[in-house]
């Protein structure tokens, strides 16, 4: 029960804060054009992936435990780079080693498989207003990740917040990485 408790607070928060912000409309032609560009990952400003990991297996018992340990660390990871890419209605989001994850404008969910094989659906949300919030869900057979990634008020960081949830996990795993947008490099 504590598990959907803290996923149903976690999607209320969520529904909250697109209900106070409107989407974005049609008529925008990038419709995410603050994300555009490249983000370089700030270690000094992030969570630690691996303690976030212990604290939601730490109840799990003594079996389970190291299987989820290693599960959650390799499917978590955070990247060096973030990079946005948009046109009209649909996006890339480009991260070294996978494949390009779709972002899709207008459908309920798209398919995707990450490098190692595994089949996601991914549904794609925006939410406009001080701070715009690009929503990526996952949903895969065995459990569901939301990253939502938000900008602060002068566009140049980037904060990427995750839960991870499982029917195999007492607690959800939760944890924010930021980025720093990499400044675009002058013309020849």
């Amino acid at each position: 029960m504590r598990r959907s408790g803290s996923l149903l607070v976690t999607l209320v928060a969520l529904l909250g804060a697109m209900a106070l912000a409107p989407l974005s409309s049609p008529a925008q032609d990038a419709w995410p054009g603050e994300f555009a560009g490249r983000y370089v990952f700030d270690t000094a400003r992030s969570d630690l992936i691996a303690v976030r990991v212990e604290e939601a297996v730490k109840k799990m018992n003594f079996i389970k435990r190291p299987i989820a340990r290693n599960r959650l660390l390799r499917v978590n990871r955070a990247s060096p780079v973030l990079e946005f890419r948009f046109h009209g209605d649909t996006g890339r989001l480009v991260v070294p080693g996978e494949s390009p994850i779709p972002l899709v404008r207008g459908r309920p969910a798209v398919s995707w498989t990450n490098a190692d094989g595994e089949r996601f659906m991914v549904k794609t949300t925006l939410a406009k207003g001080d701070r715009p919030i690009l929503i990526v869900q996952f949903d895969a057979e065995d459990g569901q990740r939301m990253n939502l990634y938000s900008l602060d008020t002068t566009r140049m960081l980037l904060s990427l917040t995750v839960t991870v949830s499982s029917p195999q996990l007492e607690t959800d795993l939760r944890y924010r990485l930021v980025y720093a947008r990499e400044k675009p490099r002058p013309a020849p």
